[in-house]
């Protein structure tokens, strides 16, 4: 409890120093949604693939096709919203 509060204070305290919100730099609804989504998704699918067996050599491709996959998937559906 004392540890979180140690690290939650700093950030609290630069709260107030941050710029004023401009209305035209507002992350919309469904962008921050792709965003969210995408970007889990895609963490979890690289965390499998990183931890999936070598017996056979092949984790490399796994690991690249599952990037692949991953940052299509970002900007296609990041296109779309």
């Amino acid at each position: 409890s004392l540890e979180i509060a140690g690290t939650v204070t700093p950030v609290l305290s630069n709260v107030s120093m941050t710029p004023e919100v401009r209305k035209d730099l507002k992350i919309r609804n469904k962008t921050a949604h792709m965003l969210w989504f995408s970007g889990l998704r895609g963490a979890v699918a690289y965390a499998c693939a990183k931890t999936f067996p070598n017996n056979n050599g092949n984790r490399p491709y796994f690991v690249s096709t599952t990037m692949a996959i991953v940052m299509f998937t970002v900007f296609t559906f990041g296109c779309a919203t």
